[in-house]
């Protein structure tokens, strides 16, 4: 499973989901997709990919998408993730003080 660090809304539960999903599927990459497209950094990747992820490497190719091309994938769509997340924060990232202020908003007033 590859996480990014600056997701702040991601669940448990979502992420066992995922991690079963991954486990059970003949795919090489299991990778949700959203309204901004795949997200590939809340995905899982077999270690059997590194071989053709290489090779792509080297030709030059750095678009992680471009990868998932190459790869049997298996896409997660709204169906399978919005169950975990009616509010679709699910894969909102910070990448900023002010998105970092936005997420901390967020939590606290779910939680006051």
């Amino acid at each position: 499973m590859i996480v990014s660090c600056d997701m702040p809304f991601l669940m448990a539960g979502w992420l066992r989901f995922l991690v079963e999903r991954a486990t059970n599927s003949a795919a090489q990459v299991v990778v949700p997709h959203s309204e901004h497209g795949p997200e590939p950094l809340c995905a899982c990747w077999r270690t059997d990919a590194v071989e053709t992820l290489q090779a792509a490497f080297e030709r030059g190719v750095r678009k992680v998408t471009q990868g998932i091309a190459l790869l049997r994938a298996e896409v997660l769509d709204e169906r399978d993730w919005k169950r975990f997340d009616s509010a679709g924060r699910l894969f909102w990232n910070m990448n900023t003080a002010a998105d970092y202020e936005e997420a901390r908003r967020i939590v606290e007033a779910e939680q006051g």
